[in-house]
């Protein structure tokens, strides 16, 4: 049930407003491989499965997957980062290129491989990942060249996405001069956190940690929805932040914001895959935001996009058209309840369908529930 957004507004929006609007993604920049198959016996060799392989495919990571997903909601997405000089680099920049994301402000480092994520996945489980990185911190030159390039795109953008997953890009120094001048410039600025120590952060306008991220920033664990607040309310007092978003996993999230907590309850009916909607939130929220919504009307907007993100297989975007369809089956819900048109039912069936959800038709309902 819809409870800060107005659904016609909102489904507006998507549709015109987030064509204009431009977002700068700066981060950590990885290649996500898939290898599918199927598992039918154990390794003679060792106690292992054994996978036949079906297809492999490839998708932008980390904080190309926040890009993709901003680009797939009809955004105008800048992404800058550091990649190695591999056929890696030229993988992922194909990609970004078929999705429209602009990649002037992307960084070539000779002395550093393309980092990678390769997934192994059998009958929508994930079975294992092999990572190949380094995570050291980038040197001062790439540093200095990369920090240069995203404060010019500060005058160039409505909002800007942090995406740090602690592979040595975003430096101390890198945030402690960009996040000041972002200020300055008037240019909200959203952190992804995967530091334990959130002092770096200081100054942006909101940090979206989830939940053992925030147990370990703030050191102890966090259970309740008080715990969650508490913890919220730190966060922003001790960072200068505008607000803070945890989320809770299949427990929703909680946003602290205006002095006041408030509490999304969870959206996914079926959770297949939790990797990469972190990712997904953080753009919906910040593409909602620079559209004009309020923040609690952003972060019920990211939640919708969650609980589709999950409901899919691998790192996958969450796109426009699935979230107007499920804004308009919450709508539907709340005001029509069981009894539906003929048309309004079509749309419902169509977001069910989003959803992957199985649609069963029947005559004759009370015979089947008949004791006989």
């Amino acid at each position: 049930m819809l409870i800060f957004l107005n659904q016609s507004t909102t489904q507006q929006l998507i549709r015109e407003k987030f064509i204009n609007i431009k977002i700068a993604v700066i981060g950590d920049l990885m290649l996500d491989r898939y290898i599918w198959g199927s598992v039918s016996r154990i390794s003679p060799e060792a106690p292992v499965p054994v996978v036949r392989v079906n297809k492999k495919t490839v998708s932008l990571g980390g904080a190309g997957n926040v890009a993709c997903n901003l680009a797939t909601l009809g955004c105008q997405v800048h992404l800058l980062g550091i990649v190695g000089a591999d056929i890696e680099a030229e993988i992922l920049t194909r990609e970004m290129l078929n999705l429209n994301i602009i990649t002037d402000g992307i960084v070539t480092d000779p002395n550093r491989p393309t980092t990678v994520k390769t997934r192994i996945i059998s009958h929508s489980q994930q079975m294992l990942r092999l990572d190949d990185e380094n995570t050291g911190v980038i040197d001062s030159d790439m540093e200095q060249n990369l920090l240069e390039r995203s404060i010019n795109k500060l005058d160039d953008v409505n909002l800007v996405i942090l995406s740090d997953y602690g592979k040595g890009v975003l430096t101390d120094h890198f945030l402690k001069v960009f996040l000041p001048t972002a200020r300055q410039k008037g240019v909200r600025v959203l952190v992804d956190p995967k530091r334990t120590d959130y002092t770096a952060y200081t100054g942006a306008a909101a940090i979206t940690p989830n939940r053992p991220e925030s147990e370990l920033a703030i050191k102890h664990s966090l259970i309740s929805d008080e715990d969650f607040e508490f913890a919220a309310q730190e966060f922003q007092q001790k960072y200068a932040l505008e607000a803070v978003l945890i989320t809770r996993s299949e427990r929703g999230m909680t946003l602290f914001w205006n002095g006041k907590s408030y509490h999304f309850q969870t959206q996914a009916r079926e959770v297949f895959d939790v990797s990469g909607a972190g990712d997904s939130v953080i753009a919906i929220l910040g593409a909602g935001l620079s559209a004009g919504l309020s923040w609690t009307e952003a972060v019920e907007l990211a939640n919708l996009g969650a609980g589709i993100a999950v409901q899919k297989v691998g790192t996958a975007p969450v796109h426009a058209e699935e979230l107007l369809q499920v804004i308009e089956q919450e709508g539907i819900s709340a005001s029509n309840g069981k009894i539906l048109q003929l048309s309004d039912l079509m749309r419902q069936i169509a977001a069910w369908r989003v959803q992957g959800k199985k649609i069963i038709f029947t005559n004759g309902c009370f015979d089947i529930l008949h004791i006989g």
